[in-house]
């Protein structure tokens, strides 16, 4: 079976004879795949045009319900960020700031390893083992935690238990008293002999060698998909046979079923979930063609992750835990085991009847901020409200466009409304107020602000407009795969 793969570039619209070109199938195949990834989400078509063919449509709402292949008022986009595989057919979507045509490995490379620390372990073995009934069978998860999974703790083991004489594990006394003669020394009893408690490796263990050949044919998978490369993986063959080796698939499912019954770590448990379900669900995906993927159409709130990290969002951290420019003011003492998050006051809905108030409910839904940060910047104490946009803005001396709306704006200006009696509380003597967005360039870049008149100038001192500003992506990610929180000023001194 040939493997038909190309770059897809996010929300860029494309017309059905060039995704057909880009995979090199016929129309037919392409109408077919077209339908299979619209019906899942990942593909819209729109009727509406745009002026330029590689134009963003940040507007992915209206869709057209079948697939109007040859209508040039319709054309398509992929609304998702990763990798794609539906039979022989693998669709690898890049982010929709990257500028270039030829996708730089490198580029896409990191994308996919912040998506897999995003997805965390955790999130992805429950996918992978079946855990979670309502997530259907994904190949590539599966995959991906057998890769993963094996790079950390190694193959599944059966160690099987011994005691020796004078070994170097753990005393057992227990049978040194019982099975040796003690020597008299100064009244003291001496052993001259020991026994001691070990374990070796069962290489030959039924489930340790069912574990080696699944983890190499995921490897072997990964490499048929031309994978390998982009998730920067090097192929690794622990084990030279079939999975027909291990008997039928009920032999085999039924080995795992007892294995799980007296297994009760809870890495083993999850290795031996996963593996009965790569083994239940596996063939009947292959004979399917079934989809598998990587990613995600939510990649706003990966960079939303991204930049609370390495911007050392406090939103969460309690007051009492804060560096302040000053001690904790007086009139917050009471709320020392409060987080930032919480000073925000909750809205307050009030039940009236003949201009009596009844009954004052507070309900938990209020403004939430993304990121607040502290960070010194000329000698002053400055206090950061800072919005991670994943938008592809234009801002130029011609136009704006592909910028965040006005709700975005107006709920920058009542962040800092609803801290100002804090930031003034304890002599925060600066306020930076800025959207956040990705650019592909190795430096970042003040664009300007965004203001609305009537909002800025609703308090004494008028409220700060708000910093669009752009942070190269790379950077950040890199800080983000090392867990590494910035100097916010030293490294972004126009914030």
């Amino acid at each position: 079976m040939v493997m038909r793969s190309a770059f897809f570039k996010e929300l860029r619209r494309y017309s059905g004879d060039e995704i057909a070109s880009l995979l090199q199938i016929k129309e037919e195949e392409a109408i077919t795949l077209i339908r299979k990834l619209k019906s899942l989400s990942i593909v819209k078509e729109k009727s509406k045009k745009t002026s330029r063919a590689d134009e963003i449509v940040e507007d992915t709402d209206t869709e057209i319900l079948d697939v109007n292949y040859k209508d040039k008022n319709s054309f398509f986009i992929f609304d998702f960020i990763g990798v794609i595989n539906i039979g022989n057919y693998v669709i690898k979507c890049y982010p929709k700031y990257f500028s270039d045509v030829n996708i730089p490995l490198d580029k896409m490379q990191q994308i996919l390893q912040v998506l897999r620390r995003y997805n965390s372990r955790e999130q992805l073995l429950i996918s992978a083992s079946g855990d979670d009934e309502s997530a259907e069978f994904n190949l590539l998860a599966i995959t991906l935690f057998f890769i993963d999974d094996y790079a950390e703790y190694g193959t599944y083991s059966n160690p099987i238990e011994i005691n020796e004489l004078n070994g170097e594990g753990e005393i057992n006394w227990d049978k040194t008293i019982g099975e040796t003669y003690p020597l008299l020394s100064n009244n003291k009893t001496i052993y001259a002999e020991l026994y001691t408690h070990g374990s070796l490796e069962d290489e030959l263990d039924y489930f340790k060698q069912l574990h080696t050949c699944i983890i190499t044919q995921c490897f072997i998978k990964l490499k048929e998909l031309g994978l390998t490369e982009l998730f920067d993986i090097e192929e690794v063959i622990l084990y030279d046979g079939e999975l027909s080796d291990f008997g039928d698939e009920d032999y085999i499912l039924y080995r795992l079923s007892r294995e799980l019954t007296v297994q009760f770590q809870s890495r083993k448990q999850i290795v031996l979930k996963t593996m009965y379900n790569y083994i239940s669900q596996g063939k009947l995906y292959e004979q399917e063609n079934g989809l598998s993927l990587f990613g995600t159409n939510s990649f706003n709130l990966v960079w939303e992750k991204v930049c609370s990290e390495v911007f050392n969002n406090l939103i969460n951290t309690k007051l009492k835990h804060l560096s302040l420019p000053q001690p904790l003011a007086e009139q917050y003492f009471d709320e020392k085991d409060n987080t930032l998050l919480g000073l925000i006051e909750k809205p307050r809905w009030n039940r009236i009847e003949d201009g009596r108030l009844i009954k004052s409910h507070r309900v938990e839904e209020t403004l939430i901020p993304d990121i607040i940060s502290f960070f010194s910047k000329d000698g002053e104490e400055c206090f950061g409200i800072f919005d991670a946009k994943y938008y592809n803005i234009h801002l130029n001396e011609r136009r704006v466009a592909g910028q965040p709306g006005i709700g975005d704006i107006t709920k920058q200006y009542l962040y800092q409304l609803a801290y100002n009696d804090f930031i003034n509380a304890h002599n925060f003597t600066r306020i930076q107020n800025a959207f956040l967005l990705p650019t592909e360039e190795d430096t970042g870049e003040y664009l300007g602000t965004a203001e609305l008149g009537v909002l800025s100038s609703m308090s004494a001192p008028a409220l700060r407009d708000i910093s669009v500003v752009k942070l190269p992506a790379q950077k950040m990610f890199k800080w983000y795969l090392a867990g590494r929180k910035i100097d916010i000023n030293a490294v972004f001194p126009f914030l």
